[in-house]
């Protein structure tokens, strides 16, 4: 039975790994703590301050959200959503094998 990951969950605490085999059937439900991660979550996290400040003086869609993020759910919190945004972004790259495509 080969499992596939499939999913990947980022929060404040927790990542979550998620997999299935070939009939789609979840097979795999695994939590990772922050503390078996830092250096991934630390990277996704700084790269997301980095993208939140910056946001500030563009106008494309990606920009607007993080901006509209920011203002209502506070830095902090919006730093976390672009980080969650940004793993699922770079999971789909890597599984599907695709080079990034900006959105229109």
């Amino acid at each position: 039975m080969a499992v596939r990951v499939i999913g990947l969950d980022t929060a404040k605490h927790v990542f979550q790994v998620h997999g299935a085999d070939a009939s789609g059937r979840a097979v795999l439900r695994k939590r990772l703590r922050r503390s078996q991660v830092p250096y991934l979550r630390m990277l996704l996290i700084h790269g997301a301050r980095s993208v939140l400040y910056r946001c500030v003086t563009k106008t494309d869609s990606r920009s607007r959200w993080i901006a509209e993020k920011k203002k209502t759910l506070g830095t902090t919190k919006a730093c976390v959503a672009v980080a969650n945004k940004n793993a699922r972004i770079i999971w789909a790259l890597l599984a599907r094998d695709e080079p990034y495509r900006a959105a229109a």
